[in-house]
């Protein structure tokens, strides 16, 4: 049945996005979305615990788990044991990166200067180390103290870098 309402009126655009919602309610949940190394861990643990503890009392308690219910805690340990450590290694690069390439969000500024760097493709300290100061002026909602803050972000972060590596900040010992 074809809907008899204009195609730019607000009415075909409300049912148009109810028919969107209705759908959307009914896609399958996915619980490592949120959290994944913690609730993989979780459930590996669990289903190691379900599988393992009842063998420890006695032979006879182990099998009746196994049976009943030891068959599920096995899927969840298929399932979950991959999902943990896919997500522990790509924690691992991530931080490794961020090691590497320190973000500009380790900077001490304002929130709305790192949005306006970001928009400008500047995400990295590096990346806004090698820009021109008078860069800073041209990004669009920059005002000429933000730039001046960059600048002077920059210099005092890459300060206590070379602080951290043993250079003392009086010059002498």
């Amino acid at each position: 049945m074809r809907s008899t309402r204009p195609p730019g009126s607000a009415s075909a655009r409300a049912s148009e996005f109810r028919g969107r919602v209705a759908m959307q309610r009914h896609q399958i949940h996915d619980p490592f979305t949120v959290n994944p190394i913690r609730r993989s861990f979780v459930a590996v643990i669990g289903s190691v615990a379900v599988i393992y503890l009842p063998f420890r009392f006695s032979e006879a308690a182990g099998e009746t788990v196994m049976l009943s219910i030891g068959w599920l805690a096995m899927a969840v340990l298929i399932f979950s044991a991959p999902i943990m450590v896919w997500c522990i290694g790509e924690e691992l690069v991530h931080a490794i990166y961020r090691r590497l390439h320190p973000p500009v969000t380790d900077l001490d500024l304002p929130d709305r200067v790192i949005h306006i760097l970001h928009r400008h493709g500047v995400r990295t300290i590096r990346a806004a180390r090698q820009l021109d100061p008078a860069a800073f002026h041209l990004m669009a909602n920059m005002a000429p103290r933000d730039a001046e803050a960059v600048v002077r972000a920059l210099n005092l972060w890459y300060y206590r870098r070379w602080q951290e590596a043993g250079f003392p900040a009086n010059g002498g010992d």
